[in-house]
């Protein structure tokens, strides 16, 4: 028997549906693929994004820091300039106490610690006690030591002082240390007249020289 002849019909049907179902494939394929692709995309911005992100959070952090450390800088100077100023108050003090004492000086700011029932001490050192035990001077004294003592925690925060910041970092240094000096010579009050007066000028002097050039970075 002859088999029958396929419908021409029958024939386009198929390689149509052939066709078809490769382009549904390769459409399958291809949305596949930009599927995968958009979320390997995807990943990437947001690897990207958090990366960005985490380089402005450091950017940030840093001024922060800087900023910091500057408002560090600037308050210890003042701070130091104060307690410097407190200092000196002081420390002419007991120098006018001093030497009007031993000169049999009048003054008005004085008499009272070289004096007694309106007569001058025999020895200086008795109107230099009177002053180290009178209640405001001692309280004054009290608060400067204090003062001193914050001061010194806060100049170990600026040890470490951010990137461009070496050279100030070096001025505040020298500025504290001389401060501590200063400090060290009215605090602990010893010496001749001449000896005490020279150490205690000078060192004004040199505290100044100091704060000048550390004051050259506050901003």
């Amino acid at each position: 028997m002859n088999e029958k002849k396929k419908n021409p019909l029958s024939i386009i049907l198929i390689i149509l549906s052939s066709i078809l179902l490769v382009l549904v494939i390769l459409l399958s394929v291809i949305c596949i693929k930009l599927f995968f692709d958009k979320t390997k995309a995807v990943h990437q911005a947001n690897e990207y994004k958090k990366e960005y992100d985490n380089l402005v959070l450091a950017q940030k952090e840093k001024e922060q820091s800087i900023a910091d450390y500057q408002q560090k800088y600037n308050n210890l100077v003042s701070d130091m300039l104060g307690s410097g100023a407190e200092l000196e108050t002081q420390g002419n003090m007991i120098v006018q106490v001093w030497n009007n004492a031993i000169f049999q000086k009048d003054d008005a700011s004085t008499d009272k610690y070289t004096k007694v029932n309106g007569k001058f001490v025999s020895d200086f050192n008795d109107a230099l006690g009177n002053l180290f035990s009178d209640s405001e001077f001692t309280k004054e004294m009290s608060q400067i030591i204090s003062d001193r003592d914050q001061i010194k925690v806060d100049m170990k925060e600026m040890t470490n002082p951010p990137e461009g910041y070496e050279d100030a970092y070096q001025a505040l240094k020298e500025f504290y240390e001389e401060y501590i000096t200063f400090s060290d010579i009215v605090i602990n009050c010893n010496g001749s007249l001449e000896s005490f007066s020279n150490e205690f000028n000078e060192s004004d002097s040199e505290l100044i020289k100091k704060y000048n050039s550390a004051e050259l970075y506050v901003k």
